[in-house]
């Protein structure tokens, strides 16, 4: 069973249908968990601006490449430890946090994360699903959630 799409013309050229959604349809047609990675995942939460070109996600199902216009989607194959978040948000803060790196992670970047966070996650929710990402990344998460909570108490 495949999946496709008709192209819509436009004077500008063709309109391609959203990465998103075309995920979301192999995700359902292959009755896999998908999680988006790197600067998908980075782009998704506002850590980056850049567009990216290669849309790379992680899959319970078979890894493939599938190109799109000028768009690249690439599925890899990963261990099941990757979707043991109850909560997607934090497992794609998880992913773009990792593919930035624990040595750039700025400023910057934890002002964007605690109002990713404000209004996407109950807090209470976290310490569950942190146990499942890396040491330095639960320690980043939890410091940011501390400085929200000292922040309520003010």
């Amino acid at each position: 069973m495949g999946i496709y799409y008709k192209p819509v013309m436009t004077r500008l050229g063709v309109l391609y249908p959203e990465v998103s959604e075309i995920v979301k349809a192999i995700s359902r047609r292959d009755n896999a968990q998908i999680l988006p990675t790197g600067e998908t995942a980075q782009n998704m939460l506002g850590l980056s601006t850049q567009m990216p070109l290669n849309y790379i996600y992680l899959t319970s199902g078979s890894a493939r490449k599938l190109t799109i216009g000028p768009k690249t989607i690439t599925f890899k194959r990963c261990v099941p430890k990757n979707f043991a978040c109850r909560n997607e948000f934090l497992a794609i803060l998880i992913q773009a946090l990792k593919s930035i790196g624990q040595d750039r992670i700025t400023d910057e970047h934890k002002i964007i994360i605690k109002g990713v966070l404000k209004n996407n996650l109950p807090i209470e929710s976290l310490e569950d699903d942190l146990r499942t990402a890396p040491v330095w990344v639960r320690r980043i998460i939890s410091n940011i959630v501390k400085e929200m909570e000292n922040e309520k108490v003010d």
